[in-house]
């Protein structure tokens, strides 16, 4: 369940209420909430008789006034958002250019039959990864005439630098 900005709980009077207002405590007490942080409240409302339609009201209000106060809220939904779309390309491009058909599939299957080790004997191949006009040749990274060193230029060169990038490492850092 997602959390919500203010939990209402209707038709109070009815048999579970109190079982339902519960659940939603304890759904709310696995997180922690830090000090000035907006906990959502759980409001317990009768539509028919308007018995905690106020509550509900002043709920909203400071909801309102805290989410004026402070763009946490509104950066934290944004995060979330971002993060599931790249989760949903990542995943798109994984099943669409990196694994072959039924790979993920079958993964699956390993996964849920509990398999010790389900990913044993698939070794990745970071060439699929990069897809085909960008596959590194034999395992080896490809470099350009001008990256070439000479054997002086590689002694000279300080311990533990690695002098030419691969593509990928290029294309993700500066």
């Amino acid at each position: 369940m997602e959390i919500a900005d203010v939990f209402v709980v209707n038709k109070a009077d009815r048999e579970g209420a109190d079982r339902t207002v519960a659940s939603l405590e304890a759904m709310l007490a696995l997180q922690a909430w830090d000090a000035g942080e907006w906990r959502p409240p759980i409001v317990k409302t009768q539509a028919t008789t308007g018995q905690g339609v106020a509550d509900l009201l002043a709920a909203v209000e400071a909801f309102r006034a805290t989410r004026h106060q402070s763009g946490v809220r509104r950066r934290s939904r944004a995060e979330f958002r971002l993060r599931e779309l790249l989760g949903h390309r990542f995943l798109q491009h994984l099943e669409q250019h990196v694994l072959g058909p039924g790979e993920l599939g079958d993964l699956l299957d390993r996964i849920a039959a509990r398999h010790p080790r389900p990913l044993h004997g698939r070794r990745p191949d970071p060439g699929r990864a990069l897809g085909p006009e960008r596959r590194p040749a034999r395992g080896r990274v490809r470099r350009r005439r001008q990256d070439r060193e000479t054997t002086h230029e590689r002694e000279a060169r300080p311990r533990g630098h690695r002098g030419v990038r691969t593509r990928l490492g290029a294309a993700l850092l500066p």
